[in-house]
């Protein structure tokens, strides 16, 4: 999976996957989310987590948020007014919601953020 961060006006980053994931480190420090667009190419609803982790490896538990994605589409989670991640920024897709089973990568990611 590939990772492109553009700066933007006013200081905000986009992260784009650039190409078809199912892990995606968004940032490994500190920062305030402001949005996810994204698509899902299975054929069945699966879970899209964000966590506030600097690392996939720590992964366990329940994630921050979780939101259910239908099959074959497009997905948009918006925090207007930002939303922080002390850690990280980590977003997965998953077969299940409130614990963490690895997807296949089939999703295209798109976030917006701004780092502390």
């Amino acid at each position: 999976m590939g990772l492109s961060a553009i700066k933007i006006q006013g200081g905000d980053t986009s992260y784009n996957s650039g190409g078809a994931g199912n892990v995606f480190q968004v940032t490994t420090e500190g920062a305030k989310l402001f949005s996810v667009v994204g698509y899902s190419n299975l054929g069945a609803v699966q879970y899209i987590q964000l966590w506030d982790l600097a690392s996939y490896a720590s992964v366990s538990g329940a994630p921050l948020i979780c939101v259910a994605v239908a099959a074959d589409s497009h997905f948009w989670l918006e925090f207007p007014t930002g939303r922080q991640f002390t850690n990280g920024i980590l977003v997965a897709n998953s077969t299940t919601a409130i614990t963490h089973t690895v997807g296949a990568a089939d999703c295209l990611l798109d976030v917006s953020y701004r780092k502390d």
